[in-house]
């Protein structure tokens, strides 16, 4: 039946054609990260860590969510780009940190903090010289 109709929009203004279809809780539950980071972003915070991002949605939304569903949003999701994980110096605490899209900008020090090789058991490429 959808298809009898060829001008139907789906998610995004994109055709139904063009876009696998995203049930609307899960569109919901995406727009509503992104709102977190555009919050942050107007208070000139570009990485966001997973525990300000959580806090964030459990205060601002009338259900909240639990990290593994965050978590599993956060890596999925395309627009969501992990910018690099710290460990609190002497314990085995780690934070993540995480950006709306692309970014250039290194994350910042920390004191107290170390940056985690995040590459471990991954493919390495290798320069063949062609």
């Amino acid at each position: 039946m959808a298809n009898d109709r060829p001008n139907r929009k789906g998610i995004l203004g994109y055709s139904t054609q063009e876009v696998i279809a995203v049930p609307k809780g899960q569109a919901r539950i995406v727009a509503r990260i992104e709102k977190a980071f555009v919050a942050y972003s107007e208070d000139n915070v570009n990485h966001v860590s997973f525990t300000q991002l959580k806090d964030w949605l459990n205060n601002n939304t009338r259900e909240g969510i639990s990290s593994p569903r965050l978590a599993a949003y956060l890596k999925r999701t395309p627009q969501f780009v992990k910018v690099q994980t710290y460990r609190k110096v002497g314990t085995n605490s780690t934070e993540a940190f995480w950006s709306l899209g692309h970014s250039d900008e290194d994350g910042a020090e920390m004191e107290g903090w170390e940056p985690v090789r995040d590459d471990y058991g991954k493919v390495k490429k290798r320069h063949t010289g062609i």
